[in-house]
């Protein structure tokens, strides 16, 4: 039985240690959304697609998003663990976001590495989340509630944030917003990483 599960983790570590997975999830998700925010616009004003193939492109993204998921988590869960998989998704979708920044730089490649990068991240997070507060079932509703919240902020402030830099910096400049934002991502959790230790 864990710590957590056994009620002797302190509750200022477990505050601390839900606020950094509140963090990694809030600059994954400023991220991502801000990417999405802006991607369809690139491929269709920056590229030449035309709005068929650029909706085709980014349907076909966003269905190997939604699909992998499933996997990361079950390696997260039997292989490597959620923090392992979490930095590692991390770090996956930080390199697809460094490739979109590049100038005309390889856009398929690029999704793809953002759609697997996705898939080993987001449902490891969510995981710790509920190993934070195991065996305190009075707790974790609010704790999912509040996390879930890092999802809104993230989203919301890209999603103004990524279409004014395009405009104002250029492409390149508003997908290297969103690579900056992961790889806050990346180093918050390792500066908060010790208190993690205990899950996951």
């Amino acid at each position: 039985m864990t710590n957590a599960a056994a009620g002797t983790t302190p509750p200022k570590q477990r505050r601390i240690a839900f606020t950094t997975l509140f963090l990694v999830e809030m600059w994954e998700r400023f991220g991502y959304y801000g990417m999405t925010a802006v991607v369809l616009l690139y491929m269709v004003q920056r590229l030449g697609y035309t709005d068929d193939r650029a909706n085709l492109t980014f349907g076909a993204f966003t269905a190997l998003v939604y699909a992998a998921p499933s996997v990361g988590g079950w390696i997260g869960d039997r292989v490597l663990g959620s923090r392992r998989m979490t930095v590692l998704g991390a770090l996956v979708l930080a390199l697809g976001y460094v490739l979109l920044a590049i100038p005309d730089g390889p856009l398929f490649v690029a999704l793809g590495v953002v759609a697997v990068g996705n898939g080993l991240f987001k449902a490891n997070p969510a995981n710790l989340v509920s190993k934070v507060y195991e065996g305190e079932p009075s707790k974790i509703d609010s704790a999912f509630t509040l996390y879930y919240m890092a999802v809104n902020v993230g989203a919301t402030f890209s999603q103004i944030l990524t279409p004014l830099i395009a405009i104002w910096a250029g492409w390149n400049a508003a997908f290297g917003v969103c690579a900056a934002g992961m790889l806050l991502s990346v180093v918050n959790y390792f500066a908060m990483r010790r208190h993690l230790a205990h899950v996951g």
